[in-house]
């Protein structure tokens, strides 16, 4: 250790380390001269700052063993003294220190040390040790480099930035990905160095060589770091920076300048090529990003990159910027040219979306629709290779592709119908693509009007279908589960031809399809004929014809498929025939065309299709395809009206049909269908068709799992499986319920009713496991008991209600009152019947069922079984817990009740009072505490109450006598015992629901003298017992839980206290705890305060009620409004809603002297200063709450309060200028001119316009984001005023129409990509609320149009002096307003021409109406005086809005 300054000096200066034989070394003795406070030195710091930077750089070339950067010490000494000199807090360029600092360092060169320290933690750079080093190294240069970089010369500032990303690419940006521990230190060296780079590559006059050395050496590395970025991590400002340094440097605009003006390959492209040969994957990655960066940068600086020149006369810069994008996407195109798989057209994809959305491809660029269309035939040779080879991923990325290719230019794909389409059907997983891409093909087709050639290609292209399955069952399943026949794509179809084809193209269509389907019928018999000629010829005739044929030319199987294929699309054009839009004998004509075509054809096929699955379903499978086509071919046919049959040979054949076990599913349900419309003709009985349906589900059984995808094709051929009954349910359930309920049997339905009692338990219960979208028996149940026309079906219902009664008649025999009573004198009691599992399947089924749909007789029984049915289960497990099957039976059964006595509107039965003990004091208790099943117990309970106390008022009292003395027992009872609880829970919910029952419903006056003298003595015993929990409470031994636990004894000592002034009970000494409660809860942290949302409510409901008794009462209201304050700080919403409810119940019990106080107490709260802005808000928010439910003769009160406040936003700049107080006085405003507009005055109305003009001033500071909320207060403003208060309106007009032009002033959209000065000069103009960057949009501009139509309504106006409503005139402002309108029509004109502005299309279309509202008010004197005052382009504007306004002006005609 050195003993002196000279003495060490000489140590660092030795030309050996150490300076003497086995001592310490040079950096021991730094270490220890720096950490000596007693050794005093001149300049120590930058004596040892120098030694050190001095060895870092002449050793920086060493081996890593001798080599000081490998050595932490040294960081960490450089570090300690860098850290003494440049505190954190410190400014850098203001430190003393830099006075010394930066000489040191132009005499030391940072960046080759920073080169070398990078290069050497880029080895081994995750150990533990390495990333300390490097954490300490980067802190270090983060503090020398703003002052060192200033003088690094471009060449030594790009050899540190390749150092970096080489060992960012090395390190794989982990610390910045994954938040390791030094990624503060990395993420401030990142953004340092990017800064100061980019700021000399600014000004540097040889960016060109720069950008080919960054492309030369450390474009690799660069992409690799961008190639980590991804999702929500490219927001990041670091990762951000990192690609904004390539892209400055590849994209620089004289790098792109000299590109453009040389045509010429430029190095990026050979890099990128070299590139995507050794890393394909991080060039794919890269490569969308790059791109939508160059045409950014194309366009923002579209000036100063293509120039005027000779050669480009005519052409604007904007068209120029397309063309160099769209070489651009060549380019990158010819990159992916080099392989095929999937990366690769996900990468192409990204290209195109994103030539798509910047709308790069113009008319005339033949280069590029050249490029564009190699790919589209590019992707449909991949198409079919990807689908030769099954590969699922790779046909939706080719599907995608083309959809986006089609939404470019539709005739960049050409051939596609004819080449894209068989394969399509073919594809059965590719719904997400195939279904956009589809539709694209069809909107193509619909602007084009072209819909005929789209859908005779659907037919066409199932001819052509690609042999890849290996029978053609697969094919049928492939392609019924393609996108071509998914039913969101054959609705489009539908739509598309019955409203875009036109007149002439109906016969053509028409003729075209049914010639199609002719063509598919012959080619499948014959096939099917020359089959079965094969089959009786020789063996060795049908080998030769084997061979020289193919199986799809010979097999009748496949012929069958592409008939039932053209057939569901062909019965779903026929049947939306635009037939209203041609004459009446084209419409002749083509109906008949189809009725013969249907009479020779398809019911001759029909006939030989069921004669051949009659005779043999083994091999017939073609013929019951056909079959499964013709039905239903026929059944779209008639039903549309488009033909008919009346043969009834065919209905017969189908019934024999249905009797056989092995015909196809599909071909089974297609029978339902067919026969019970012939049932619904009446030309069948319909009994038949329903005994197999019934029949098939009583086989599977209620508790079947059974599920179908509601897709026919997808029926289970296998016997053992039952979703044929399932599909045969539905279809029975969701198109043929009436036919259901008057043509089958009654033992039928009472059949179907049974198994829906059976079944319903399954969708009630437990989730089911299968897929959301699978139908089920219990399910279709479901579905059909929440129909309301199934209720209306007399007879099922009456089938329903029978079998309800057999399984409820059981109950009968229950006494129920004797039972409760017996329960309550401790008697013993029988067991009543166990049928609980029954009778919850009844009741389920009930809570279906609307309750006026029931008779009043039926209801009634079910009533009362309901009650003996809960009353059982009670009795069943007294003193023991409530399982949860059982408390879901309960839970059904007091639903049902609550219903019925909602509905009735009273409560009648025999056993009220002893049912409501039953229900407070339960026999059992709950393992689960069910929120639901309280909610239901407590409803129940309340209505019985009021049920009582209306009796009671009718001189019935001895009902609510015995609950009354149930209430004064338990509490006895819990006193007696020192329960620490007062009463049981639910006991003490009921008491609190008798108490508001009573208070909120009824009347002292109207009571005997002894339900008064009953309810004084319970409210006698309760408070009595809730006082000494009360007082335990407040006092100091209380601790926290049990304040947070104290909630429901708050909420009752609230109503004891509301019940004592109901029954004017005097002479009690009411203690106040609602300040002591008060300071308990505040005292409580925040996370506590949260967790007890309850306790603010109750409180200050105790300290409201405590105002009532006459008690330092103007504390007490100073106390009120402070501990709202005070809670709305720590509550949320849900807490602060509460508040508010509390606040309005209390406002109509205040008298006009403590109304007025609490107002004179918020308006000096909002007037004195050293309220926080969170408080301040939460006052105007409780001063809206009692302005809004002012209790009645405060109306002068009220409004001199609204005009003070009024008054006060307007003189107070805070108010104003601070967002959140402005949006909160604001809504206030909004909120009494819209509620209270009578009490409006004009002395309001006038402070209303300053506030509104302060609020719409235009503001040089402005908010992080849009506070669209305020323009719709404003707008809310106006609309009340000019609806409710017109007299008030009309002398201040030219201020009306000052606000409005300002509100149409702040639609517009800034112009991107502007300077900063242009920016400012369009944000100046905005108010502070508006975010240049986050414009208003077309919701804003739909509100300030319904305000501008309201100028033209006509309304009453709300005010106390006028006559009444049935005497006043309703009239508008449209006549007042024609003289000044015009200011805001110019305003609208003005806009549309600033160079620097624009308003989006969304937001002119929504503002439309509002606008033709204005033409309709101004008068031509003053539109044609306007007229005169706009340039050529105003009054282009102005003349397309009139004429626009011309075309939808209503004239009278009709």
């Amino acid at each position: 250790m050195a003993d002196s300054a000279l003495e060490l000096i000489r140590a660092l200066k030795a030309s050996s380390d150490p300076p003497s034989l086995n001592g310490p070394s040079k950096i021991q003795l730094a270490q220890d001269g720096w950490n000596n406070a007693s050794l005093y030195m001149p300049n120590k710091a930058e004596t040892v700052l120098e030694w050190l930077l001095t060895r870092l750089l002449k050793d920086k070339n060493k081996d890593v063993s001798t080599n000081p950067m490998a050595d932490v010490r040294y960081w960490k000494l450089l570090n300690d003294i860098l850290t003494s000199a440049f505190p954190p807090s410190s400014n850098t360029f203001s430190n003393p220190a830099r006075i010394w600092m930066v000489p040191l360092l132009n005499r030391v060169p940072l960046a080759p040390m920073i080169v070398a320290f990078l290069n050497l933690c880029a080895t081994n750079p995750e150990s533990a040790d390495r990333l300390h080093l490097t954490s300490l190294g980067l802190r270090s240069f983060s503090i020398l480099w703003p002052l060192a970089a200033p003088k690094f010369t471009q060449d030594a500032l790009l050899d540190c930035v390749g150092a970096l990303l080489e060992y960012l690419s090395v390190l794989s940006c982990k610390p910045l990905l994954e938040g390791d521990e030094h990624r503060t230190a990395l993420a401030n060296f990142v953004l340092s160095i990017s800064s100061s780079y980019r700021e000399s590559l600014g000004n540097a006059a040889h960016k060109k060589k720069i950008c080919s050395s960054f492309m030369q050496h450390h474009l690799r590395h660069w992409l690799t770091c961008v190639s980590l970025q991804s999702g929500d991590l490219q927001d990041d400002e670091v990762l951000s920076s990192i690609y904004d340094i390539g892209v400055d440097t590849i994209f620089n605009v004289d790098v792109l300048r000299v590109a453009y003006e040389q045509q010429a390959q430029t190095s990026l492209d050979s890099s990128l090529a070299g590139l995507m040969s050794q890393v394909p994957s991080i060039v794919l990655i890269c490569l969308p990003r790059l791109f939508k960066s160059y045409i950014d940068i194309s366009k923002k600086h579209r000036s100063a990159l293509f120039g005027q020149g000779s050669k480009n006369i005519g052409i604007t810069a904007a068209e120029q910027a397309r063309a160099a994008s769209m070489r651009f996407f060549a380019t990158c195109d010819g990159l992916l040219r080099s392989t095929t798989n999937e990366e690769v057209w996900r990468t192409r994809l990204a290209l195109l979306t994103i030539v798509d959305q910047e709308d790069l491809l113009s008319v005339s660029d033949d280069m590029s629709a050249d490029v564009l269309r190699q790919i589209g035939e590019l992707s449909i040779d991949s198409l079919s290779d990807a689908f030769q080879a099954g590969q699922s991923e790779m046909i939706c990325v080719l599907l995608d592709t083309l959809s986006a290719l089609s939404h470019i230019d539709y005739d960049l794909v050409p051939g596609a119908l004819s080449r894209i389409l068989p394969i399509i059907s073919l594809v059965p997983n590719a719904m997400q693509s195939a279904i956009p891409y589809l539709g694209q093909l069809l909107s193509y087709h619909i602007k084009t009007r072209t819909v005929d050639t789209f859908t005779q290609a659907i037919l066409t292209s199932f001819t052509k279908l690609p042999a890849t399955t290996p029978t053609p069952q697969n094919t049928y399943q492939n392609a019924s589960s393609s996108a071509v026949l998914n039913h969101r794509f054959l609705d489009q179809l539908s739509k598309a031809v019955h409203g875009f084809l036109t007149p002439g193209q109906v016969p053509d269509l028409t003729q075209s399809i049914l010639r199609q389907l002719q063509s598919s019928l012959e080619d499948f018999e014959e096939r099917a004929s020359r089959t079965s000629k094969n089959d009786e010829g020789p063996r060795k005739k049908r080998k030769r014809e084997r061979q020289s044929l193919s199986a799809s030319d010979t097999d009748p199987d496949h012929a069958a498929v592409v008939f039932a294929l053209m057939t569901s699309v062909a019965a779903v054009a026929l049947t939306a025939l635009p037939f209203n839009t041609v004459l009446e004998e084209v419409q002749q004509s083509v109906r008949s065309e189809i009725q013969e075509f249907y009479s020779k054809s398809v019911r001759g096929k029909l006939k030989k299709a069921l004669k051949a699955c009659l005779n043999d379903t083994s091999n017939v499978w073609g013929w019951q395809l056909v079959a499964i086509s013709a039905l239903r071919l026929r059944y779209y046919l008639i039903n549309s009206s488009l033909v008919a049959d009346n043969d009834t040979k065919t209905p017969s054949k189908l019934l024999s049909l249905l009797k056989l076990d092995d015909i196809l599913p599909e071909l089974r349900v297609e029978i339902y269908r067919t026969l019970l419309h012939e049932a619904n003709v009446g030309r069948f009985a319909a009994t038949t068709v329903f005994e197999d349906i019934l029949q098939a589900i009583e086989k599977i059984g209620p508790t079947n799992k059974a599920a179908w995808t509601g897709e026919l094709h997808r029926l289970s051929v296998d016997e053992r499986s039952s979703d044929i009954s399932v599909a045969g349910l539905h279809l029975l359930l969701d198109r043929w319920l009436p036919t259901l309920d008057t043509l089958v049997t009654p033992d039928q339905l009472k059949r179907l009713a049974e198994l829906m009692l059976a079944v319903l338990p399954q969708e009630s219960g437990s989730p089911s496991r299968r897929s959301q979208d699978a139908l089920s028996l219990s399910s279709l149940f479901a579905k059909t008991l929440r129909n309301a026309q199934f209720w209306e079906m007399q007879n099922f219902r009456s089938a329903i209600v029978s079998l309800i009664n057999e399984h409820t008649a059981s109950m009968d025999n229950v006494q129920v009152q004797d039972i409760l009573q017996q329960l309550l004198s401790g008697q013993q009691f029988g067991k009543g019947p166990n049928e609980e599992g029954s009778l919850q399947a009844v009741y389920d089924l009930l809570l279906y069922a609307p309750t006026e749909f029931l008779p009043r007789s039926v209801r009634t029984d079910l009533l009362k079984r309901a009650l003996a049915a809960d009353v059982t289960i009670g009795i069943s497990v007294k003193g023991r817990d409530l399982q949860p099957e059982q408390q879901q039976r309960l839970i059904t059964l007091r639903e049902f009740m609550r219903r019925v006595f909602f509905h009735v509107g009273t409560v009648e039965h025999s056993a009220i009072q002893e049912y409501v003990i039953y229900l407070m004091d339960p026999p059992f208790s709950l393992t689960d505490d069910s929120s639901t099943f309280k909610h239901i117990t407590l409803d129940l309970i309340e209505m019985h109450f009021r049920s009582l106390l209306s009796s009671a008022e009718k001189d019935k009292h001895a009902g609510i006598a015995k609950i009354l003395e149930s209430f004064i027992h338990s509490a006895a009872i819990n006193a007696a015992s020192n329960q620490s609880s007062s009463i049981s829970s639910l006991r003490e919910q009921s008491l609190v629901l008798l108490i508001d029952s009573i208070v909120d419903g009824y009347k002292l006056a109207n009571f005997q003298e002894e339900v008064i003298q009953s309810l004084r003595n319970l409210w006698e015993h309760v408070f009595s017992l809730i006082l000494s929990r009360m007082s335990a409470l407040v006092s100091q031994e209380t601790k926290e839980t049990d304040l947070l636990s104290a909630g429901p004894v708050l909420n009752l000592w609230c109503r004891l206290l509301i019940f004592r002034r109901w029954l004017t009970i005097e002479g009690f000494s009411i203690p106040m705890f609602g300040q002591e409660l008060a300071r308990k809860f505040l005292s409580l942290k925040s996370d506590a305060a949260q967790d007890s949302s309850a306790l603010p409510h109750s409180i200050l409901a105790i300290a409201l009620e405590e105002l009532h008794t006459g008690k330092q009462h103007g504390e007490q209201l100073q106390f009120v409004v402070a501990i709202y304050l005070a809670f709305c700080v720590r509550s949320n919403s849900i807490c602060r809603k509460d508040l508010d409810d509390c606040i309005i119940s209390a406002c109509k019990k205040l008298t006009v002297q403590d109304f007025s106080g609490v107002l004179n107490l918020v308006i000096d709260g909002l007037t004195k200063q050293g309220l926080e802005k969170t408080s301040l808000g939460d006052l105007i928010h409780l001063s809206g709450v009692l302005v809004h439910n002012a209790p009645e003769g405060t109306l002068k009160v009220t409004q001199e309060y609204v005009t003070r406040s009024l008054s006060l936003f307007v003189n107070v700049p805070l108010y104003t200028e601070n967002t959140e107080l402005a949006n909160c006085a604001l809504n206030f405003v909004a909120k009494y001119f819209n509620d209270r507009p009578a009490a409006i005055r004009s002395s309001q109305v006038s402070l209303a316009w300053a506030l509104l003009g302060s609020s719409l001033a235009g503001s040089a500071a402005h908010d992080d984001r849009t506070q669209r909320e305020i323009f719709h207060i404003i707008v809310s403003i106006l609309s009340a005023l000019v609806r409710l208060r017109r007299d008030l309106v009309l002398s201040t007009l030219p201020l009306l129409c000052i606000m409005l032009s300002r509100l149409v002033v702040y639609l517009k959209t800034m112009v991107p990509n502007l300077g900063a000065r242009q920016t400012r000069m369009v944000s100046n103009t905005l108010p502070r609320w508006i975010d240049v960057k986050d414009p208003l949009g077309a919701e804003e501009s739909r509100a300030l149009a319904r305000l501008f139509t309201t100028l033209t309504t006509k309304t009453i106006i709300r005010t106390h002096n006028v006559p009444s409503t049935e005497t006043q005139k309703a009239d508008s402002l449209a006549r007042p307003l024609s003289k000044h309108i015009f200011v805001v029509l110019k305003v609208y004109v003005d806009i549309l021409n600033d160079p620097l502005c624009f308003l989006p299309s969304e937001v002119r279309k929504e503002l439309e109406p509002g606008l033709f509202a204005l033409c309709e008010i101004i008068s031509e004197q003053y539109r044609d005086a306007m007229m005169v005052t706009l340039d050529t382009g105003g009054q282009a504007v102005m003349k397309s809005l009139w004429r626009e306004y011309e075309k939808q002006r209503y004239v009278g005609k009709g």
